[in-house]
């Protein structure tokens, strides 16, 4: 049997990233912080120890938060002013991702390059840089869980990775050979490979390739990406959208991944939309395949052609029991890691994971909503259908059978702040899933979405005192811009301001809505219209 390739095309220009120095003596060192836990004690002992026994001039530090990359500004100057500069700490998912697009940026400038990192993270350090075209860049591993070391561990610890540090900085380049040699490949247009007849042996043969989510998958023969293609005009060989950490989207890739998740022909249309949104830069499509929190691709459909598709927003919208919702959904999830390259074990290193990782989609309940649906109030007329695409969380349901709205508020703020999500650290865009009658209720008592986030911005806002104390300080730099000093007295408000709150209504009957935990501000939602048009013939 012959099927097509689904990984998408991998363009990887082959660059060597370790450039050596003769020596340090008397060189601009810089230093990129990213301030996780122990790790500003660790830059501080390096600086220390470069500057009284390795002959350093200087030392330039930067010292940010552990999310982004390093602005262009600072990046610049740094580039500008140092003749090496040492990246850190990569001692977890995003982390590592951050330091090494920093690492790329300043290597690619020309500049010698060290990546701190944490044994257990240095694997996806490698495929990272690797992916980036850096396949040589050199890493200095420390024992991971770095943050549960003593300061004295730590002053230890720095002895050795100041030399190191210094013997990476003078070693000579190395020869540089792709990862794989999938990575090489330039052509647009998937390759045909002969694949086992029987069933089961096919699908033993994806995914030990990790061109599969440990499901089934249907073979994407000729035949059936052929008739996927028929529902849209974009020619097969155009790149939807750049696909995190290491691949791009072309129409046929994504259409491949879509027969392999058993979606209709008619869906395609919906699934490149959203494949559109995950590859924008504001949705941060990099960290969410790197992060070790438990974030998922959710497809939101508003619009007509939601009830076209059968697309559900009513009973267990977000469960078993359609097919347009469990074939889109798991298609999107391929894309990402199929397309993407982000392998579970390998790159998607999610501490725990959940079963929304192979498919989260529903549409928007409009017909029971009293509000207008998410798609209109963020600027789009009724009548047009759109893709939205939300970095999340696992649900968190709460049920309710009050009919008073200070008594409901007060169960949504219990709900939103019985667990330390991390959007409280940073100040996120959590989402509320309420039931019709749930959204009901609130309409009867007077207010409008606008009003109810408000609202509930006010409800939900958790006392730092409920923070652990090593949380408390990093909360304190992510917000202190907005919040001011804390004190104990200090409330966190669950996002920066309550119009980052997202409203939707969705389910069938029943006084139960869920609380969704999102990752804004790292990454927002982001919205595609979908092109509706159909094949004459259809």
């Amino acid at each position: 049997m012959r099927v097509f390739v689904p990984t998408g095309p991998r363009a990887l220009a082959i660059r060597s990233a370790r450039r050596a120095l003769p020596s340090i003596a008397g060189r601009v060192i810089g230093m990129i912080d990213n301030s996780m836990p122990n790790g500003n004690a660790l830059f501080d002992d390096i600086e220390a120890l470069l500057l009284a026994h390795y002959g350093v001039a200087r030392v330039i530090k930067h010292r940010k938060q552990p999310k982004g990359e390093t602005p262009d500004d600072a990046m610049k100057a740094m580039i500008g002013q140092c003749e090496a500069i040492v990246v850190g700490m990569g001692n977890s998912g995003a982390p590592t991702s951050w330091c090494i697009r920093d690492s790329v940026r300043a290597a690619d400038a020309g500049v010698p390059v060290v990546h701190i990192g944490t044994d257990e993270f240095r694997a996806l350090a490698e495929t990272l840089a690797a992916a980036r075209g850096h396949a040589d860049l050199p890493f200095v591993t420390v024992r991971h869980p770095f943050t549960q070391e003593s300061r004295d561990e730590v002053r230890t610890i720095a002895r050795r990775v100041a030399d190191d540090i210094v013997s990476a900085l003078v070693s000579e380049p190395t020869q540089v050979l792709p990862v794989t040699s999938a990575l090489t490949s330039t052509s647009r247009r998937a390759d045909l490979i002969e694949v086992p007849e029987n069933i089961v042996e096919f699908n033993r043969f994806f995914f030990e390739r990790g061109w599969s989510d440990g499901l089934p998958v249907i073979p994407p023969t000729p035949e059936l990406v052929g008739r996927m293609l028929r529902y849209t005009r974009r020619a097969p060989d155009e790149v939807v959208a750049p696909i995190a950490p290491s691949g791009a989207a072309t129409v046929e890739a994504v259409a491949i991944n879509a027969v392999m998740a058993g979606c209709y022909p008619e869906y395609l249309p919906v699934l490149l939309a959203a494949v559109e949104a995950i590859g924008d830069q504001q949705f941060e499509l990099y960290f969410l395949q790197n992060t070790i929190h438990p974030d998922t691709t959710w497809l939101l459909v508003n619009g007509p052609i939601a009830q076209r598709l059968k697309i559900n927003g009513g009973v267990n919208c977000l469960g078993p029991g359609s097919w347009a919702n469990a074939t889109l959904g798991r298609a999107l999830r391929l894309v990402a890691l199929v397309i993407g390259g982000a392998r579970p074990g390998v790159v998607d290193l999610s501490t725990l994971g959940q079963s929304g990782k192979f498919l989260m989609c529903c549409a928007e309940n409009e017909a029971e909503s009293p509000w207008e649906p998410f798609h209109v109030e963020h600027g789009y007329s009724r009548d047009v259908s759109t893709a939205t695409v939300i970095a999340a969380k696992a649900p968190l349901s709460f049920t309710t059978h009050t009919q008073d709205i200070d008594d409901f508020l007060k169960i949504i703020g219990n709900a939103m702040t019985g667990v330390t999500d991390t959007a409280y650290r940073a100040g996120g865009g959590p989402a509320l899933v309420l039931s019709p009658e749930h959204a009901h209720l609130v309409a009867r008592a007077g207010l409008n979405k606008a009003e109810f986030k408000r609202r509930v911005w006010e409800a939900a806002k958790l006392p730092i005192s409920k923070v652990s104390l090593k949380e408390q300080a990093r909360t304190q730099e992510e917000r202190r811009a907005e919040l001011g000093e804390f004190g104990p007295d200090t409330l966190l408000p669950p996002s920066r301001k309550p119009d980052d709150i997202i409203i939707l209504v969705a389910g069938g009957k029943g006084m139960l809505s869920a609380y969704i935990p999102c990752h804004a501000p790292i990454s927002w939602p982001v919205t595609r219209v979908i092109d509706e048009w159909v094949p004459a013939e259809s």
